[in-house]
């Protein structure tokens, strides 16, 4: 007696006394556990009804089919308004013209950002990064004891770069109401809580950082991501025309007083390089020029600008 063995080289539908092979639509992948396709968008899942893959968006959301996600009815337009993807999910750099700009969706809290590519390759964030915490107020948004503000102190013990300001996200931050975006101290910037200010500690350095995946701080070491902007560009407008790197005058905050300082007068943004114990570089943007070697004590609140990996 001669037997067979039923083989499909995809999907499958195992239907009463029916065995039928099925090949899984473009979008999804036959998963053999489930006996069932499988979405590769983590926003949708299969339905056997309309043999499909359908949208599973969660009530006050929905899904926008040009960012390619379920997103929450309410959320931010903060930079721009014509989103087309979430910042984790976008892989459109190489495809962009230089100086050609895209707006993206930061996928931790949906604030948009306008995203530039720059003459040497590199996507930049052109807004100053605004993720911090949710309390609606101008003084500090670190929930455990209100060092979020900078007075008295920054990040300058381990227990303090430990301190949650956003659940999983450690060290200290200050809204910006210059233009919605927040001050981090460099614990926070790189999300490292070995980074506090005089701290000997080993430092591990993760450039990603606060930057959402995909995404990273820029290095500023003799040869990192500033100085190839500045190779490219040189030391005029460039920095602060908003056609190009959009430079913002925010300032600081200082943490030994709390104030902010050289707002109206100096753009100053972390890099993920250290300079000492107690320091690490940044940029510094002035008019009609450009420091990339100045240095700011790690406990004080810069801007964060996120360069794509």
């Amino acid at each position: 007696m001669m037997t067979s063995t039923f083989s499909c080289p995809h999907g499958r539908i195992i239907g009463g006394k029916h065995v039928k092979c099925f090949d899984c639509p473009t979008g999804s992948t036959y998963d053999s556990t489930s006996v069932s396709c499988q979405c590769d968008n983590p926003d949708f899942i299969w339905d056997w009804n309309t043999v499909s893959c359908q949208a599973n968006c969660q009530s006050g959301w929905t899904y926008d089919s040009t960012v390619g996600a379920c997103l929450p009815d309410d959320y931010v337009h903060n930079n721009c308004t014509n989103p087309v993807a979430l910042m984790d999910r976008w892989s459109g750099c190489n495809s962009l013209a230089a100086l050609e700009t895209a707006c993206l969706l930061d996928p931790r809290d949906y604030q948009t950002y306008r995203v530039r590519k720059f003459a040497d390759g590199s996507c930049w964030m052109i807004d100053n990064l605004a993720y911090g915490g949710d309390y609606g107020v101008t003084d500090g948004c670190v929930a455990n004891n209100g060092w979020g503000n900078f007075s008295g102190g920054g990040a300058s013990s381990l227990a303090q770069a430990q301190e949650e300001f956003v659940p999983g996200y450690y060290g200290h931050c200050r809204y910006n109401d210059w233009d919605g975006s927040y001050f981090y101290d460099w614990v926070a910037a790189l999300q490292n809580t070995h980074a506090w200010q005089g701290s000997t500690d080993t430092l591990d350095i993760n450039p990603q950082g606060i930057c959402p995946d995909g995404w990273r701080l820029g290095s500023q070491d003799g040869s990192g991501d500033y100085e190839s902007l500045y190779n490219t560009y040189g030391s005029g407008s460039f920095w602060t025309n908003s056609d190009y790197w959009n430079g913002d005058v925010s300032g600081c905050a200082q943490w030994s007083n709390g104030s902010i300082v050289n707002q109206w007068a100096l753009g100053e943004y972390w890099s993920s390089t250290p300079n000492g114990n107690s320091a690490a570089v940044m940029l510094t943007l002035y008019s009609g020029g450009v420091n990339l070697y100045n240095s700011a004590d790690r406990a004080n609140g810069l801007s964060v600008r996120c360069v794509k990996y």
